[in-house]
């Protein structure tokens, strides 16, 4: 029989638990570790969500409140001009191949130097640039502009320019009279008391082309395209040929056009 020394035994056994314990205490130390780890980001990601943005939603969705419109809405505007009401959130039935595709919506888009007109079949009619739409004639005669050249040439308050405010400020010409037209051409954007006006820059004085194609509408085509000129009548266009003048139109038996200078009085026509 073999003697086993006691003393080694338990000297191995301790070693053995003191291992134990050790590999406990590490393990205890990395749950920890891996604990603290979440929390954190946890705290960072709420964090970030609060600084970006607010998750509560500002309202419910309301189902009979109706302010959607359909592609199918869109696209009967753009081809046929057919104003769409508004439809509920909720599906009034299951889906169905009736409606027209996206690809059929952008097929029938104009670009923006095109004006749909009517319908061919279903499809919009379009081309040309936009039609030039006149001011009913106001019967008004004006220097060229209030700019320096005129003001130091004989064009006052009254004289060539108009005084809405009537303190000189502002003048208006031909040039300011359209600037400050109203969008429905009613009269000038002027009101209150004191009365104090303010541009609007809806209409122009017309180029000389414009003014020009204008007038043969009127006088040269049949029937007439275009109405409101005054026969025997120079209008101002917003073409200038240097400082001190500016091109003309009229119908004088025929069409034509000349340069006058800007101190001068002529009718004004504005347009958009």
């Amino acid at each position: 029989m073999r003697l086993v020394n006691l003393s080694v035994l338990y000297s191995h056994r301790s070693n053995i638990l003191l291992t134990g314990n050790n590999i406990m205490t590490i393990n205890k130390k990395s749950l920890i570790l891996s604990l603290i780890t979440v929390l954190l980001s946890v705290l960072i990601v709420v964090a970030v969500v609060n600084a970006a943005s607010d998750l509560i939603p500002p309202g419910s969705p309301n189902p009979a409140v109706g302010t959607m419109k359909t592609l199918e809405d869109i696209y009967q505007r753009l081809v046929a001009g057919t104003a769409a009401g508004s439809h509920t959130l909720s599906p009034s039935a299951g889906p169905a191949g009736t409606m027209h595709t996206l690809t059929d919506i952008y097929g029938v888009i104009p670009t923006n130097d095109q004006v749909c007109s009517g319908t061919n079949a279903g499809i919009a009619t379009c081309g040309g640039t936009p039609a030039l739409v006149w001011q009913d004639d106001p019967a008004i005669s004006l220097c060229w502009s209030a700019g320096a050249y005129e003001l130091a040439n004989g064009c006052s308050a009254g004289v060539g320019l108009l005084d809405p405010e009537t303190d000189g400020a502002p003048l208006l010409g031909a040039i300011e009279y359209c600037q400050y037209l109203k969008q429905d051409a009613s009269g000038l954007n002027c009101s209150g008391t004191p009365t104090v006006c303010t541009a609007v820059d809806y209409w122009h004085l017309p180029t000389q082309g414009e003014l020009l194609k204008g007038l043969s509408e009127q006088f040269i085509e049949t029937p007439p395209t275009v109405g409101g000129f005054q026969d025997s009548t120079g209008y101002w266009s917003g073409s200038e040929d240097g400082e001190s003048y500016a091109w003309i139109a009229y119908s004088y038996g025929s069409v034509g056009y000349s340069y006058a200078d800007k101190v001068s009085s002529y009718a004004v026509r504005c347009a958009h």
